[in-house]
C-alpha cells in the first residue's frame, strides 16, 4: 500500500512542477523535461514522443496533454497515477484491521475522487492545482498512518515499502538528469532546479547552500543529506531502523543479509558528498550502484519476510 501512494504522490510532484514550467520555459526545454519524467519513471509513451521544430506551442501542448494523460488515467499503464492509488487502496482494504477506519475512509475516499475524472477535466480547470490537491491528499493520509497505527509490524512494513519506492525514484530522477546534462553541451541549471522542486528540497538546499548553485552540490544534498526527508541517505536511514524492527527476533542468513546490504548501501550515500557539499567520484554510477541494490532490496525483502523457504528457516 505504502509504496503504491508513494510512487502515486511523486508523479503528482513531477506533474504539478511539469505544468508550472510549460507556463514560461521554451518548447525545447519543456520536450526535455517530459524525457526526463518519463526516464525517472523508468518507462516510454505508449505513443511514443511527438517531434516538431520546437517552434510550434499548440503542437508541444497537444503532447503534453497526451503525456500527462498517459501517467495520470491510462489504464494499461502500471505507473499512472489512478493505477497506483486503486492498487493501495486494495491492498488497504485486504489489510483494514492493521490500517483501521480512518485510513481506510480517506484513501477509499481519494481513490473515489479520481475515479470519475478523466484528462478533460483536468486541462480545462487547473492542472497543476490538481496535482498538488492529489499530493496533499496522500501526504494527509500518511499523516494519518503516522498519527494513528500501532508500531508494530504492520507499521514497520508499511515503511519498508514507502521508503524503499523513495530511493528508487530519487535515485532515477537525479540519474535521469545526468543521462540529459551528457546529452547536452551545457548543464542547464533551471533543470536542476526541476529535480529540487520534485523532492521538495528548493528551500532546504537555498538554506544550506546559499550561493552555492552548482549542479553536483545539487546531486549531493539530494543523495547525502540526512537531514533532507527526500534525500536517498535519509531514505536508506529510515529503511535500516524499520528492519531492524521486524528482525530482532530473526537471525537467519537471508536477513543478515539484507540488513548488511542496506548498511553498505548507507556508506555508499553517504561518501557522496564532501565537506564542501559536492561530489565525489562518479556519481552517476554510485547512484546506479545504489538503484540497481534497491531494486534488489525489495525482492530480498519479500523474499525474507513473506515467501520464504519454510525448511530453510527451520534448519532442514
Amino acid at each position: 500500500m505504502s509504496r503504491y501512494l508513494e510512487r502515486a504522490d511523486y508523479i503528482s510532484r513531477l506533474l504539478a512542477t511539469q505544468f508550472e514550467a510549460i507556463e514560461d520555459r521554451p518548447v525545447s526545454e519543456i520536450d526535455q523535461s517530459w524525457r526526463r519524467i518519463f526516464a525517472a519513471l523508468n518507462s516510454t509513451p505508449t505513443s511514443g514522443f511527438l517531434y516538431s521544430d520546437f517552434d510550434d506551442d499548440d503542437f508541444m501542448l497537444t503532447d503534453s496533454y497526451t503525456l500527462a494523460d498517459e501517467l495520470t488515467f491510462e489504464k494499461t499503464n502500471s505507473n499512472s497515477m489512478r493505477n497506483c492509488i486503486e492498487n493501495a487502496r486494495e491492498n488497504a482494504r485486504q489489510v483494514r484491521f492493521v490500517v483501521g477506519k480512518q485510513i481506510w475512509s480517506l484513501l477509499n475516499a481519494t481513490y473515489l475522487d479520481l475515479k470519475e475524472v478523466e484528462i478533460e477535466n483536468v486541462w480545462n480547470d487547473e492542472p497543476r492545482r490538481f496535482y498538488l490537491d492529489i499530493g496533499s491528499g496522500i501526504r494527509r493520509l500518511f499523516g494519518v498512518m503516522h498519527g494513528t497505527m500501532y508500531r508494530d509490524h504492520g507499521w514497520h512494513f508499511a515503511q519498508l515499502g514507502r521508503y524503499v519506492e523513495r530511493v528508487q525514484l530519487v535515485c532515477s530522477l537525479v540519474q535521469a538528469q545526468f543521462e540529459i546534462k551528457s546529452s547536452r553541451k551545457q548543464d542547464f541549471v533551471q533543470d536542476w532546479y526541476f529535480v529540487l522542486q520534485v523532492c521538495e528540497a528548493g528551500l532546504a538546499f537555498r538554506r544550506v547552500r546559499s550561493g552555492a548553485h552548482y549542479p553536483d552540490k545539487i546531486a549531493a544534498f539530494l543523495i547525502s543529506d540526512a537531514r533532507l526527508s527526500h534525500s536517498v541517505e535519509y531514505a536508506l536511514l529510515l529503511i535500516k531502523q524499520s528492519l531492524d524492527a521486524v528482525s530482532e527476533d530473526q537471525r537467519h542468513a537471508t536477513v543478515l543479509e539484507i540488513n548488511d546490504g542496506v548498511e553498505q548501501l548507507i556508506k555508499q550515500a553517504d561518501g557522496v558528498m564532501l565537506s564542501d557539499g559536492s561530489t565525489s567520484g562518479d556519481v552517476s554510477a554510485t547512484l546506479q550502484d545504489i538503484l540497481d541494490s534497491a531494486r534488489q532490496l525489495s525482492n530480498d525483502i519479500d523474499q525474507a519476510y513473506f515467501n520464504y523457504d519454510v525448511a530453510s528457516y527451520l534448519g532442514a
